[in-house]
């Protein structure tokens, strides 16, 4: 008994099939990708931030932030750390510790799949003594 024609319905369901693994793969690996960038980009702003310190304070011996440069400097930093169109960033400074939140929106090569979160990553640093 012979059925002709039966092996292409099912090549073409496994040729979608791959496809769409190969795109949740892909998106996988860009999500990835965007989070190690983001994460980046709030070290560097965070860094920036914690090298703003007061003078007055530094030369009584006390190591404080000046907590309005570090917020400029720190999302001045974290905005120019490789540039990125929709990447929002905050930054709250104290007389001691400055963090940064870096927010990016994910767009998936397959948006019908329902797969589309929001980055997020906070980095802090503290000035130190070298």
């Amino acid at each position: 008994m012979v059925e002709r024609g039966s092996a292409t319905p099912l090549f073409m369901l496994l040729l979608i099939g791959g496809a769409l693994l190969l795109m949740i793969a892909l998106d996988l690996g860009r999500l990835a990708a965007s989070w190690r960038e983001a994460a980046a980009a709030a070290d560097a702003g965070s860094e920036a931030g914690a090298a703003r310190i007061d003078p007055a304070a530094a030369y009584r011996g006390d190591l404080r932030l000046d907590p309005e440069a570090a917020v400029r400097a720190a999302e001045d930093a974290a905005i120019a750390f490789r540039p990125r169109a929709g990447r929002g960033v905050t930054a709250t400074a104290g007389p001691h510790r400055v963090c940064v939140t870096v927010r990016r929106r994910f767009r998936p090569l397959a948006p019908g799949l329902g797969f589309a979160p929001t980055i997020e990553v906070t980095a802090c640093a503290v000035p130190r003594r070298g």
